[in-house]
């Protein structure tokens, strides 16, 4: 798979499939800059423009027309060989920086459905 371009995706069912389970959410674990990766409620939210979780009692979120491309495969940080092929990174801007979130999901499915509907929805994102 490897780098994905956010230009045109066709919408499918199987994408409206992967969009209503995002909305449902999931426990994804996130390795972030500091300290060891952990487990974190992750959602789609209702109008589709945002990533949503929540670290420790606070929600954060991410908007999705700032995200540039969808890595699959755990690259950008803490790398983890056994679960590459069940974890992606989300690269967006932050003010005039690049950052990422780095995601890695219970199995490649979940990994599967989560790419194809964020891919989708972050296409939409950057069309209007």
């Amino acid at each position: 798979m490897g780098e994905e371009s956010l230009n045109t995706v066709p919408f499918d069912r199987t994408a409206e499939q992967a969009i209503l389970a995002m909305k449902k959410g999931a426990q994804l674990l996130k390795c972030g800059r500091r300290g060891k990766p952990r487990f974190c409620p992750f959602r789609l939210s209702t109008d589709e423009k945002y990533l949503i979780w929540y670290s420790g009692q606070e929600e954060k979120q991410l908007r999705l027309s700032l995200v540039m491309k969808i890595v699959t495969g755990q690259r950008t940080r803490q790398l983890q060989p056994d679960k590459e092929n069940h974890s992606f990174s989300l690269i967006y801007t932050n003010g005039v920086r690049s950052c990422s979130l780095d995601l890695i999901c219970k199995d490649k499915a979940q990994a599967d459905s989560w790419f194809i509907g964020l891919r989708a929805v972050i296409s939409k994102c950057h069309h209007f």
